[in-house]
């Protein structure tokens, strides 16, 4: 079993890597760190299904979530 603190050293570790393969990849619009079970995972929102994406970086699972495009809103 891994400890909480090291699955998150290790998930931030596989995000950084993700990250940089996927940067620039049409329909990518985030990648960032959810909790699954007792780890973590890295999850990957996309704007149109079909975009793809590993399923593992380094023993961390990768999730996919169609979103849409994001925008900002203006502030209030």
């Amino acid at each position: 079993m891994v400890a909480p603190h090291d699955a998150l050293v290790a998930a931030r570790h596989a995000q950084e890597r993700l990250c940089a393969a996927l940067r620039g990849r049409p329909g990518v619009c985030g990648v960032g760190l959810a909790r699954r079970g007792d780890g973590y995972a890295l999850r990957v929102n996309v704007v149109h299904p079909g975009v793809r994406v590993p399923a593992v970086v380094e023993g961390v699972p990768v999730e996919v979530r169609t979103t849409g495009r994001l925008t900002a809103h203006p502030a209030r």
